[in-house]
């Protein structure tokens, strides 16, 4: 089954759906641009199953005093867990990464062909942080089994409301429930 990054959540609605539908891994903008520490903390108590991750500049200490993170996978706000790479670094095929999990921007089915055979044999999920559409992440997970798809939380319609038809379609089509 593909395995799904949501990142960039704003909110409990994207968080509480995000979490029923079984994304391996959630993480949280934190900051300026994003929910401060304290909403970030209600929300997590609020979801079960994903590790969670932060983006953005944050004190860790602040973060991992809480009770609900020490006892969840928590995964720390660093370049070692969670590394972004694009089209630059993907040419210099990162064979020796340690990190956590990768979020993989490409802008080419053609460039993730051409290195398949290197996605399918990592230990590190690779998530496809990529604008295609949902056939086109639908065919490339069948195609290379050991990719995952980063998704993206977006805002509310209105508080508690939004509109999930579009993502619900990838997650039927790839065997979600």
């Amino acid at each position: 089954m593909t395995k799904f990054f949501a990142k960039n959540i704003h909110h409990l609605t994207d968080a509480r759906y995000f979490s029923a539908m079984g994304v391996e891994w959630m993480s949280f903008l934190i900051g300026q641009d994003g929910i401060s520490e304290h909403a970030f903390h209600g929300i997590v108590e609020w979801i079960e199953g994903p590790k969670i991750g932060v983006e953005g500049d944050v004190e860790l200490a602040s973060l991992s005093d809480y009770t609900v993170i020490r006892a969840r996978d928590y995964i720390e706000p660093s370049d070692t867990n969670i590394l972004q790479i694009g089209l630059d670094m993907w040419s210099q095929a990162p064979y020796e990464l340690e990190a956590k999990a990768i979020l993989l921007s490409v802008n080419s089915l053609e460039e993730i062909r051409e290195h398949s055979s290197f996605l399918e044999n990592q230990n590190i999920p690779y998530f496809l942080d990529t604008h295609f559409s949902n056939d086109q992440l639908i065919n490339i997970t069948k195609e290379i089994s050991n990719v995952g798809i980063a998704i993206s939380g977006s805002n509310e319609e209105k508080l508690g409301f939004k509109d999930f038809d579009d993502i619900d379609q990838l997650f039927e089509a790839l065997g979600y429930d």
